[in-house]
């Protein structure tokens, strides 16, 4: 297939024709993508926003989709949620009501709930099941529905969790595709129920359902997330055997066809069944494998699951040791008897079988005695580690309320400010709006540290990716006005981020008000990179540029003051120019340690 697509792409090329030659392109990395050549598939559809835009060709909502899809195999969230807003924008800036929207929205609604974001997940969820299976298609109908139970379900909201089945599950026609999805979400609701009875014959009849639509099992990626719920289930129950079939079944699926998180989690239960059954080794080296799979920094609480696997394992091999001395002893003890016996005629003889014996018992009451010492002090070790275990996630949680609370008191304040801006006009009410973004830019922040398993630095590519899309939500509207993001992947700690966050917001809402004319489209572009501990923050716009003469009001405006403030608060070089448009520069030293980012060795 992809042989065929060359040679036609190679004639539209020859004959100029370019349309159909970036089609063909197009195609081409769809089948890349499903070969498993995702970075190749990538590249082609890089490629083609690139000839789409040359030719000012709009319609882009296609590609875009096919790159979210190229990341989530690849396990890149970040790219994914990027290149699934940008397609959301289109098609809300297109006004489309296309089927593919609610696409887009149970794509939204998966990511989130891999990210644990489940009241987002929960949102596009019910922006599709609202519209209807008339509207959209019974496999995105009934998908959505499964997340749905899934973001509520994780939240222990199971009375809820009935009421949207009872609500949106009723209303899907009967089809092998809905049997599936629909079955998999009452069989996650009655799991959570502890009602295990219910919830097998739910699953399975989500696998009869699956047979009927897919009998060569041919469609691999929706095959394993079927294998792995039923699995999932089994290893609750503590059917190990059963669980073990169904998730073996799936575990050598290429990373193409499952993605990253979802090899991870099949690890994880993998880990969980042999660790059950004995059989340490292997779970040690199923839990390895999640870990690198998931590519995080070592928690307590995973530090605690390998420390605990360890224990088990080393137990056992002392009570294979006791048993061997146990069996040796006794042989021993069988030699000694044959020699009293063989002796039996000597004094002599029967005095050094005394002796030898009374040896071997005083070494092995010694070596018991110390084992037993042994023993207690690992008993001590482990309390110690556990109750340190326990005093860090006391103090990362108590960090975790604080940043929640303030971040409901901000928004509180916003609520507050809100109320007022109703009894306000004019420059009073901008003035207003303005205090409000600035509060939400903080606000953001105390979310993302309660949010993240990192409670010290934020994620500033997710974070700034975000704000970003609250900024053109509120000031952008219908105007034509372009968010360019270059966001290298970086932490920082929150007394920088609150500044560069700031600076961030006054400068894009300064380019939204003064650069761009009503009747003009522009582009905004933010580049954020780290070089060593040098960060560098870049901010432009190709609109009218600022006066950047000191009498100019524009350059001596509050926002204008708080940034170079602001600058001046983490001791950070503000450069502003006046090159096709305002280019505003921010270079500063990143105030956290290298050695705080990387993973700590297990012993």
């Amino acid at each position: 297939m992809a042989s065929y697509h060359e040679k036609a792409l190679k004639l539209f090329s020859e004959t100029g024709q370019k349309q159909k030659e970036i089609q063909t392109l197009k195609n081409l990395a769809d089948i890349h993508m499903q070969q498993g050549k995702l970075d190749q598939a990538e590249n082609e559809l890089k490629n083609v926003i690139y000839k789409y835009q040359a030719i000012g060709y709009k319609n882009l909502t296609s590609t875009y989709d096919l790159l979210a899809n190229v990341n989530y195999r690849k396990g890149d969230q970040s790219k994914e949620l990027l290149y699934r807003l940008k397609v959301l924008d289109m098609l809300y800036a297109t006004h489309s009501d296309a089927p593919d929207k609610y696409w887009t929205y149970i794509s939204l609604a998966q990511l989130y709930n891999i990210l644990g974001q489940f009241d987002k997940a929960l949102f596009w969820v019910k922006k599709t099941v609202s519209s209807g299976e008339s509207t959209v298609s019974s496999t995105v109908y009934c998908s959505a529905i499964q997340f749905g139970v899934n973001s509520l379900v994780s939240q222990n909201k199971l009375n809820e969790t009935w009421v949207f089945l009872k609500k949106y599950a009723g209303r899907a026609r009967k089809s092998p595709d809905a049997g599936i999805f629909l079955n998999l979400a009452y069989g996650h609701y009655y799991e959570a129920r502890k009602r295990f009875d219910i919830a097998e014959n739910y699953y399975k009849k989500s696998l009869i359902a699956y047979d009927q639509f897919d009998k060569l099992h041919e469609r691999k990626y929706l095959y394993a997330q079927e294998m792995y719920a039923v699995g999932h289930f089994y290893v609750t129950i503590g059917s190990f055997e059963k669980a073990s079939r169904y998730l073996h079944a799936i575990e050598a699926y290429r990373s193409e066809i499952i993605p990253p998180v979802q090899q991870g989690k099949i690890q994880f239960e993998l880990f969980k069944i042999d660790s059950a059954s004995g059989h340490f080794i292997t779970a040690i080296r199923h839990f390895e494998l999640h870990k690198r799979i998931t590519d995080s920094l070592f928690t307590a609480s995973k530090v605690r699951q390998l420390n605990e696997l360890q224990v088990k394992y080393e137990a056992n091999q002392k009570e294979q040791q006791i048993r061997s001395l146990n069996s040796q002893a006794l042989a021993q003890q069988a030699k000694l008897d044959k020699a009293n016996i063989q002796r039996n005629s000597t004094m002599a003889g029967i005095m050094v079988v005394i002796v030898i014996s009374l040896i071997l018992y005083y070494n092995y009451r010694i070596k018991q005695k110390n084992n037993k010492i042994i023993i207690r002090k690992n008993e001590t070790i482990s309390q110690k580690n556990e109750q340190l275990q326990h005093l860090l996630i006391e103090k990362d949680w108590l960090l975790k309320e604080v940043h929640h609370r303030v971040k409901n008191n901000l928004h509180t304040i916003i609520c507050l400010m809100e109320s007022q801006a109703a009894y306000l006009e004019n420059d009073a009410l901008k003035a207003m709006e303005i205090i409000q973004q600035r509060i939400y830019t903080i606000s953001l922040i105390h979310q993302k540290l309660y949010q993240s398993e990192d409670i010290k630095t934020i994620d500033m590519q997710s974070y700034i990716a975000e704000f970003v899309a609250y900024l053109a939500d509120v000031w952008v509207s219908n105007r034509h006005i372009k968010f360019c993001l270059d966001i290298a992947p970086m932490r920082l700690s929150t007394v920088q981020a609150i500044p560069i966050a700031l600076i961030i917001n006054e400068a894009v809402t300064n380019s939204i008000k003064y650069a761009f004319p009503k009747t003009v489209s522009g582009e905004i572009m933010i580049s954020m990179k780290q070089n060593g501990k040098q960060v560098s923050l870049f901010v432009a716009d190709n609109g009218i540029g600022i006066n950047i003469s000191p009498s100019d009001k524009k350059t001596s405006s509050l926002g204008m003051i708080l940034m170079k403030g602001l600058s001046e608060d983490i001791n950070a070089q503000l450069i502003i120019r006046n090159e096709g448009g305002t280019k505003i520069s921010v270079l500063f030293q990143s105030d956290i340690i290298q050695n705080e980012l990387e993973p700590i060795p297990l012993f």
